[in-house]
C-alpha cells in the first residue's frame, strides 16, 4: 500500500499499537536456536512493493514507477511498464501477469509476449480511499481480490471473471490467502489477521499487517511497521530488522522452507530473511 511509515506508525498509534510495543501476552519468544539472517537480493526502480514468483522467476512490482519487472543479476528488470500504481500479482494462464491497480481499483490480465492487457474486474473507490492492495492464488483458477476500500473480500473467478462475496464488514483487507484449510484475511487497519470460516474469529493481533507467505506450513505476515511475525501456528515476531522510520516492508514471498523475501519500499531493495527453520 502507499503509506509511508510516519502515517503508518502515528495511524497505529491512533487504534492502540505501536511500533514500540512490545510482544502481546499470547506471542511466543523466539526459540533459542533462531539466527535469522538478512541479506540484500537485489536494489529495485524505486519504489518496490509487491513480490510474486513466476515459476523461477521473482517479479516485483514498483507502485510508484508503474511496472512490473523481474529480479535478474541483482537488479530489476522491467516487464510490463505504464500501470497506475500496480500492486499484487498473480501469475496467470498462458504467459499472462495478473495485476492489481490500486489507482483504478481494477484487476487486469497483461500478456507478456505482446503487451494486450483485459481489464478481468474494477471495483467501486469510494472518494478519497485507496484501491486494491495485494491479491493472490486461490487454486489455479481464482485469485482473492480484497476489496480494501470498502472492507469486503472477494475471489476472482478467472474463467467467468465473476466475483464473488466473502467477507465484510472489515477495514482495510489488504490480503488474503489459503492456509490450513481456512482463508486467512489481513485487515491492515484493524491491526489484525482473521480467519473466515462460519464466523470470523481474529487469528493474531499483528501491528498494520499488509502481506502473506507460508513457509513449512508457517503463515508469516510481514508488518508495515518494519517487522516480520510468525503467525500461526504460533505467534511471534520472526525479526524487527524493518523497524521504522528508515524502512518501509511491504510485500513477501515465500523462498524455499526457511526462508522469506521482502520487499522494502523506502530503501528501494528486496532482501532476504533466511534461516528461520530454528525460528518456527
Amino acid at each position: 500500500m502507499r503509506i509511508k511509515l510516519a502515517a503508518a506508525t502515528a495511524l497505529a498509534a491512533l487504534v492502540g499499537y505501536t511500533a514500540a510495543q512490545a510482544l502481546p501476552g499470547s506471542a511466543r519468544a523466539q526459540p533459542a536456536a533462531c539466527h535469522a539472517v538478512l541479506s540484500l537480493v537485489a536494489h529495485g526502480q524505486g519504489s518496490p512493493d509487491d513480490l510474486a514468483w513466476d515459476g523461477r522467476r521473482l517479479l516485483v512490482s514498483d507502485i510508484n514507477r508503474g511496472t512490473v519487472g523481474v529480479v535478474t543479476h541483482g537488479r530489476v528488470r522491467t516487464l510490463i511498464s505504464h500501470l497506475r500504481e500496480p500492486e499484487g500479482m498473480v501469475p496467470g494462464p498462458h504467459g499472462t501477469v495478473i495485476v492489481a491497480e490500486q489507482a483504478t481499483n481494477s484487476v487486469l490480465e497483461v500478456d507478456l509476449a505482446n503487451g494486450t492487457r483485459v481489464t478481468l474486474a474494477k471495483l467501486p473507490l469510494p472518494k478519497g480511499k485507496s484501491g486494491i492492495d495485494g491479491i493472490n492464488a486461490d487454486g489455479r483458477t481464482a485469485v482473492f481480490v480484497p476489496d480494501s476500500a470498502r472492507g469486503r473480500l472477494y475471489v476472482l473467478h478467472l474463467q467467468s471473471r465473476k466475483l464473488a462475496l466473502v467477507a465484510k464488514a472489515m477495514i482495510r483487507p489488504v490480503a488474503a490467502t489459503g492456509w490450513a484449510g481456512a482463508v486467512v484475511v489481513a485487515d491492515e487497519y484493524a491491526n489484525a489477521v482473521w480467519r473466515l470460516g462460519r464466523t470470523r474469529t481474529r487469528l493474531a493481533k499483528v501491528g498494520l499487517p499488509d502481506d502473506f507467505a507460508v513457509i513449512s506450513h508457517h503463515l508469516i505476515a510481514v508488518s508495515l511497521l518494519g517487522q516480520v511475525w510468525e503467525v500461526a501456528p504460533h505467534l511471534r515476531m520472526l525479526s524487527s530488522a524493518f523497524a521504522p522510520t528508515a524502512t518501509d516492508p511491504q510485500g513477501l514471498a515465500a523462498d524455499g522452507p526457511d526462508a522469506v523475501l521482502v520487499a522494502d519500499q523506502e530503501r528501494n531493495a528486496i532482501y532476504r530473511l533466511g534461516g528461520l527453520s530454528g525460528c518456527l
